[in-house]
């Protein structure tokens, strides 16, 4: 349902609010075990959500920061981007992940102002499948480092949280077996590139990309147009190639 309001974009938060007395927290991850609900991942009690403007100096801070990555507002409802204004994620733009139950699986903490600690994310595994509510996995996949380079490809891309391959991603991989696979780390990341590619490689899908990036560049400071053509022009790899690029 909240899904659904954010495509026909609701902004009355009166009806969010609502909506929350008779449905589930889909922002809240249990796990049933006799009876008993074990809390697993949940946003912070002070998340607000950035699409309900604020004359506070943390919405505003907050909203400076993801103009400064190219991040529009339509890019705010569709992955549920908020904030908090206090609590031990303060001054942080939270990004949250769903699966494909739309129940929240991650979030990632981003520091909104000039905190030398960036990130703080919850401490729970990182075995999951990023922004899995929005894959669709009979389409070409792409894979990137980070939820801001995620959001600046936009369409039917993973975050990894880091430079290796979850063993749920590659389950999922092994089950649907999607036709092409874009693997596109940052310049530093190369040989994590690499490995993620002879996986997929040698269990048997063909049609396998390593986007390479410039020195100092990922998909985020790139920008959605130019890095959509870079795609485009990917040429699949092999086992050869492979090997030529660990050279």
């Amino acid at each position: 349902m909240y899904q659904l309001f954010k495509k026909v974009r609701v902004t009355n938060k009166a009806y969010y609010d609502e909506l929350k007395t008779i449905t589930p927290d889909k922002n809240k991850n249990t796990t049933n075990k006799d009876f008993g609900m074990i809390e697993v991942v949940e946003l912070p009690k002070e998340f607000k959500s950035l699409q309900f403007s604020s004359p506070q100096p943390e919405y505003k801070r907050a909203m400076k920061y993801l103009n400064s990555r190219n991040i529009s507002i339509d890019d705010v409802i569709k992955f549920n981007i908020g904030y908090c204004e206090d609590g031990p994620f303060r001054e942080r733009i939270i990004i949250p992940s769903y699966d494909n139950k739309h129940t929240l699986n991650y979030f990632v903490g981003r520091s909104a102002n000039e905190n030398p600690f960036k990130y703080k994310n919850p401490t729970i595994s990182k075995n999951i499948v990023g922004f899995d509510s929005y894959i669709d996995w009979k389409n070409p996949i792409i894979l990137v480092e980070g939820v801001f380079d995620a959001i600046a490809i936009k369409h039917n891309v993973i975050p990894l949280f880091g430079k290796s391959l979850p063993k749920l991603l590659r389950e999922r991989i092994s089950e649907y077996r999607p036709d092409h696979i874009y693997v596109c780390l940052d310049s530093d990341a190369l040989n994590d590139a690499i490995k993620i590619a002879w996986h997929f490689i040698k269990n048997g899908i063909e049609n396998v990309y390593i986007i390479e990036m410039s020195v100092g560049d990922d998909p985020s400071s790139i920008g959605y147009h130019k890095m959509w053509e870079t795609i485009k022009q990917a040429r699949p790899i092999n086992q050869f190639t492979l090997m030529a690029m660990s050279i």
